[in-house]
């Protein structure tokens, strides 16, 4: 036990002590907080543009009055107050988000305009021509084919293909039924978003005012096609005073998709920063020769749970670090309550476990191979190990107690990762799952710190081409 903690404390203070880590120990949280920062002044600065976009109305200029009313709303919204006062005494404030002109142009050759309009786009002189359909207005639809009825005809029974009812109806509509908008920035979608949002509403009633319908009906079927808002509300409680009243928490939503991947993302961090270069230490040392001395003074599996322990305390000094930072900053902007200390605790001790288990991983492939193009082919599927159920966190988020994820979360290979979002994300799961979690990932790594035991023993001393995978059965099986 001696000598297993000598390496450890030896392979620790090798991590630790070096530039590398020390630099990146402090730049990971810099960098990460610079990040945000420069979001939040994105966001803030904006886009203080004017862009100009053409009209071409078929509808006679009953749309182009639509887009103009549209356009004037968007360009008098309210700015971020900026700092200071003008010269007359009212506050500075910032455009935030581009405004628009518009110019309408009549239809008279169309595809000559056409042409002359896509030569001031490309030339920059235009953001977009955008050209309305004269039958936007009264729709027209292409004629059904025999699946496109069946479908319709199933919507009309069912609520559940309602909405694909919908996408046949509007992938019907004739050219001369739709808004084209046209430009070489496909990606800029600022103005196509506000003719979305605002001409809705409007082109909908308009639509039915010309089907003669009484304006009357067409105010109440705007009224009840509403769209359902639905808003998440807190548990109810009773007082001290006996009133019953609703538990909310600002930001609660957000805390329960946030703090499940939060804790996941820094695991993932600290595991590959911790643990992944033990592969490359290992070659280093069979290399140089090292390990013979090494193994001069210690037995092989002394020296390889040294190594793995070394590697688990600088992935834990890490995790803490990053997630002690992070607490005190959730502390800080009153996101604290979201994160019970409980979970930082087992975050630690899954942390851990995932540490060992991969940990063992890439201290095999070290010893197995020579150099370090033969250890990618080893490290690889090692890394998809750890990805695949990282990226199976979405539908464990979502339903925390689904078949898949208490499979998941309990199964060795994967409980450490997915036992962790599972217990973070609210309400959590029963104690003895969280429990038999930690036991399910400790009998896998066992196993593995065996098997990894085994190929290390011979693995240490190997030299020369490297080995096959029946070669490394071989090790496991005869030691």
């Amino acid at each position: 036990m001696s000598k297993i903690w000598t390496v450890t404390v030896r392979e620790y203070l090798a991590a630790v002590k070096t530039k590398g880590f020390i630099v990146g120990l402090i730049m990971m949280p810099i960098l990460m907080g610079f990040g945000f920062v420069a979001g939040q002044f994105a966001q803030s600065v904006g886009d203080g543009s004017t862009r100009k976009v053409a009209i071409i109305d078929h509808t006679g200029g009953t749309v182009y009055d639509m887009i103009e009313a549209a356009v004037e709303r968007h360009n008098a919204k309210p700015q971020v107050l900026g700092s200071g006062e003008d010269e007359d005494g009212e506050p500075i404030t910032r455009q935030t988000e581009p405004k628009f002109v518009i110019e309408r142009i009549d239809a008279t050759d169309l595809d000559t305009q056409r042409v002359d309009l896509s030569d001031r786009v490309r030339s920059g002189e235009l953001l977009a021509f955008v050209e309305v359909g004269e039958d936007l207005l009264q729709p027209k639809m292409k004629q059904l084919n025999p699946d496109d009825l069946k479908e319709l005809e199933e919507a009309a029974q069912s609520p559940t293909a309602a909405l694909g009812a919908m996408d046949i109806l509007g992938n019907l509509q004739t050219d001369s039924s739709v808004v084209r908008y046209v430009s070489n920035k496909p990606t800029y979608r600022t103005f196509t978003n506000l003719l979305n949002r605002e001409l809705r509403q409007p082109v909908q009633f308009k639509r039915m005012a010309n089907a003669n319908i009484n304006l009357g009906v067409v105010s109440q079927v705007m009224q009840l096609a509403t769209p359902m808002a639905i808003q998440d509300g807190g548990l109810y409680e009773k007082t001290e005073t006996g009133e019953v009243a609703e538990e909310r928490k600002g930001g609660r939503l957000i805390a329960a998709f946030a703090v499940p991947i939060g804790l996941l993302a820094v695991m993932f961090l600290v595991v590959m920063t911790g643990v992944s270069p033990m592969t490359t230490n290992v070659i280093e040392e069979k290399q140089l020769r090292i390990a013979e001395v090494l193994l001069s003074g210690a037995r092989p599996f002394e020296i390889m749970m040294g190594k793995l322990l070394g590697g688990v305390g600088t992935a834990l000094t890490l995790g803490i670090v990053y997630v002690a930072g992070a607490y005190a900053t959730a502390a800080y902007f009153g996101f604290a309550q979201f994160v019970p200390p409980m979970t930082l605790v087992w975050f630690v001790v899954f942390t851990i476990l995932t540490a060992l288990l991969f940990g063992a991983m890439f201290t095999a492939a070290g010893a197995a191979v020579n150099n370090i193009k033969e250890a990618q082919s080893l490290m690889t599927p090692i890394i998809l190990l750890l990805v695949v159920p990282i990226s199976l966190v979405m539908p464990v988020v979502e339903d925390p107690n689904s078949t898949l994820s208490t499979f998941l979360g309990l199964f060795p290979f994967t409980a450490s990762i997915i036992g962790l979002v599972r217990l973070a994300v609210p309400p959590g799961v029963p104690l003895w799952q969280t429990l038999l979690a930690v036991a399910s990932s400790l009998a896998g790594t066992i196993a593995v710190i065996w098997l990894a035991g085994r190929i290390f023993r011979v693995g240490m001393l190997s030299y020369g081409k490297a080995p096959t995978p029946r070669q490394l059965v071989g090790w496991v099986l005869k030691g």
